[in-house]
């Protein structure tokens, strides 16, 4: 019998923008927190930038900001700096084949529109044989992957 490995992610803003926008994250909220906090007042507003976001702990980093105005498909930096416009989805066969490689036998994933309006990734895989989440992350270019917890 063969081993199998199904699971969904999430995935927000583009690859360029992650890239572009890395904060240094010093203090970051831990998970727990974060998920309290979205529950107790939804998403915060932010002191710099005065838009609804979360962000790291650091008081003058201006990177979170940067990087929560990636919220359309393509986004306006890609499109300023006239590059394509790249989510953590398998758009063609031929990428698909590349994943096949890494025992990856199906793929479901598209663009979507949070209750915000902002463009995420929601995405099912599966793989021949088991691999780690981390494993999953790598293969897309993308540590801020997310998975929900009842697919773990």
């Amino acid at each position: 019998m063969k081993e199998s490995r199904h699971t969904c992610y999430t995935s927000f803003h583009c690859l360029d923008c992650r890239n572009q926008f890395k904060c240094k994250r010093e203090k970051e909220m831990k998970r727990d927190e974060r998920e309290k906090a979205y529950k107790e007042d939804k998403v915060p507003e932010c002191e710099l930038c005065n838009v609804k976001h979360f962000r790291c702990l650091t008081k003058k980093c201006t990177m979170c900001c940067e990087l929560n105005k990636c919220r359309t498909y393509p986004c306006q930096y890609c499109i300023d700096n006239n590059i394509e416009c790249k989510y953590s989805i398998i758009k063609s066969k031929e990428e698909f084949e590349k994943f096949k490689e890494k025992n990856m036998s199906a793929f479901i994933g598209q663009l979507e529109l949070s209750k915000e309006g902002v463009c995420h990734v929601q995405a099912y895989c599966q793989f021949k044989k088991k691999v780690l989440m981390a494993n999953i992350k790598k293969m897309f270019g993308d540590n801020s992957i997310s998975f929900p917890d009842i697919m773990r």
